[in-house]
């Protein structure tokens, strides 16, 4: 603020802005709101207003707003004010007080010039009162964002590093653990927590549903213990809901991983292919003890990814009475092509039913009902199944072709193990060259650029050494999937007997499996084996329950079935 003397402003029209970002700054001596006024009145006395133009300044106080945009609640106010002439003066203590981007304080700047509001900067010595001074505010804000820009990409990049080596980034620690004091970026395991967690992968590896671990520790009393977060705020303890499941289960520190670049983990694979390798999501080694072992965890994920594709959670307890649905992703209308979802529900008087559902808005003429009973319909493929081991013509011909289906597979996987196991022979190759240029380098003359490229090979061998290892496990299984005939008619044969001692998610990978379609049309469903053609079989679908019966066309309907909740 310059030392010329300025015309007497009317009580009023001088105002005062002041900023802090969280509520905890508000109390602080320096820095702190009342701090902020005090200093921007006393600027205002020495340079020669009048007291009572001082006294009835307008102070606009914005506690707990962050800089990085203008909409904030105080400041706000302020423009109104602006905008209906209010204010003469604006006097704020520093800057970033006001705006931490460029655009937002260029915007913010020509309102005010529009307006005819002159502001001030204490910390800075600038104001707005000429060319020279206008400049030197554009500057300083542009060279203001620039270091928080240049600070948030290194900690970005610190982060990231951290994250390669396997060491914990700070925060709150995930239930198990807790901080290390004597090293700094590793965890430790807390017994008591660690078998909550163990107990939490148990159950879900054995149920498939998130629901009913969480029901089953509330019954047993296991409760999540009380917490205090890394900035010292405190959470009380509580029951584990299937949110809370599903965060345990999710969290890769608990098998001994560590996340890299954790904001990518959604990527489309598409796009992430796009991204360079240091950008893209991986999980690598952590320095803490695992939890869980490598075998559960990678089971568990499958799980989850399982359910989420068999529409959201397939073998998840839904409405009541604990139901499972064992066939949701594949039961389809015959007409419309849409795959059904399992719903329940309670009628009026209390009735509970379990049902398999257009998706609400997928409805069209053609189709014959929005409902099918879930306990029909699961009763006629389980018949199905059983079915199949007294036919031994249909049991050949369909282990042939799902075993040639199955079979088809392989060239095309043993070409992607081929093409993976020459990518990681050529980086290694790479690697091992630069190494002996390395050795047989004077000292002093590597260049910089030498070790960036280092490490990205040696990043590239690691990615094409998890490639292969993946490659290899797929095909491993694809060949393990294959069974004679007889096998599979020694398990139909006891098939009511096998089922029952299922769980939920084996027993809809078993109908998986065995049931590539379900297609209903009103109270037929055509139910396709694998490698069985199409129009081999249908199952009728009556009140009474479900009969299998052979032909190629639908069959005339039996009967009307009013058991259905009403649309």
């Amino acid at each position: 603020m310059t030392t010329a003397a300025r015309p007497l402003l009317h009580p009023g029209t001088i105002a005062i802005y002041a900023r802090v970002s969280t509520e905890g700054q508000a109390s602080q001596a320096d820095g702190s709101l009342d701090n902020q006024v005090h200093r921007c009145k006393q600027a205002l006395a020495v340079h020669g207003h009048a007291q009572a133009a001082i006294d009835g300044v307008r102070i606009y106080r914005e506690e707990g707003e962050s800089g990085k945009s203008l909409d904030r609640p105080a400041l706000k106010c302020l423009l109104q004010d602006a905008k209906a002439g209010r204010i003469r003066l604006l006097v704020f203590t520093e800057l970033s007080r006001i705006s931490r981007s460029v655009g937002d304080f260029l915007q913010l700047s020509e309102f005010l010039g529009r307006h005819g509001v002159e502001f001030v900067c204490l910390k800075e010595r600038i104001d707005t009162t000429s060319a020279h001074g206008r400049l030197i505010t554009v500057i300083l804000a542009a060279l203001g964002q620039f270091e928080r820009e240049c600070t948030a990409e290194r900690t970005r990049l610190a982060f990231r590093d951290r994250s390669e080596r396997g060491l914990f980034n700070g925060g709150s620690p995930p239930l198990g653990y807790a901080t290390d004091p004597d090293r700094k970026g590793s965890l430790l395991v807390v017994p008591e927590q660690a078998a909550i967690v163990r107990e939490v992968f148990r159950l879900y590896v054995e149920t498939g549903s998130r629901e009913k671990v969480a029901a089953t520790l509330k019954e047993r009393g296991v409760r999540r213990p009380d917490w205090t977060s890394a900035r010292g705020r405190f959470h009380p303890g509580g029951p584990l809901t299937p949110q809370a499941v599903n965060q345990v289960l999710s969290c890769p520190v608990h098998a001994g991983l560590k996340e890299v670049n954790w904001r990518n983990r959604n990527v489309p694979e598409e796009e992430a292919l796009t991204l360079p390798d240091a950008e893209r999501y991986r999980l690598v080694p952590a320095v803490w003890e695992a939890i869980i072992d490598q075998e559960t965890w990678d089971r568990a994920q499958r799980l989850l990814q399982e359910n989420a594709r068999r529409n959201g959670n397939a073998t998840a307890t839904r409405g009541t009475n604990g139901h499972h649905y064992v066939l949701s992703g594949l039961v389809r209308c015959a007409k419309c092509g849409t795959v059904l979802e399992g719903a329940g529900g309670r009628s009026r008087r209390g009735k509970v039913s379990h049902y398999y559902r257009h998706p609400r808005g997928t409805m069209t003429e053609g189709c014959a009902r929005a409902y099918y009973r879930a306990d029909l319909l699961e009763e006629a493929v389980i018949g199905r199944l059983a079915q199949l081991a007294e036919d031994p013509e249909l049991l050949e011909l369909v282990v042939r072709r799902g075993n040639e289906q199955i079979e088809a597979t392989t060239p095309a996987k043993l070409k992607e193990l081929a093409d993976a196991k020459a990518l990681l022979a050529t980086r290694e190759g790479d690697l091992e060259r630069m190494m002996a240029s390395l050795m047989a380098a004077p000292p002093g003359s590597v260049p910089a650029a030498f070790w960036e490229r280092a490490r990205s090979i040696e990043r590239e061998v690691e990615a094409a050494r998890g490639q292969v290892r993946q490659l290899s496990d797929e095909l491993a299984d694809i060949r393990a999937s294959q069974l004679p005939p007889a096998a599979y008619q020694r398990v139909l044969r006891h098939f009511a007997e096998v089922w029952e001692q299922l769980g939920p998610q084996d027993r809809a990978d078993l109908v998986g499996y065995l049931v590539p379609s379900i297609d209903v049309d009103g109270e037929h469903a055509r139910i396709a084996l694998v490698g069985e053609p199409v129009e081999e079989s249908a199952t009728v679908l009556s009140g009474e329950g479900a009969r299998i019966v052979a032909g190629k066309d639908w069959l005339p309907k039996v009967g009307q079935m009013d058991t259905f909740p009403s649309v």
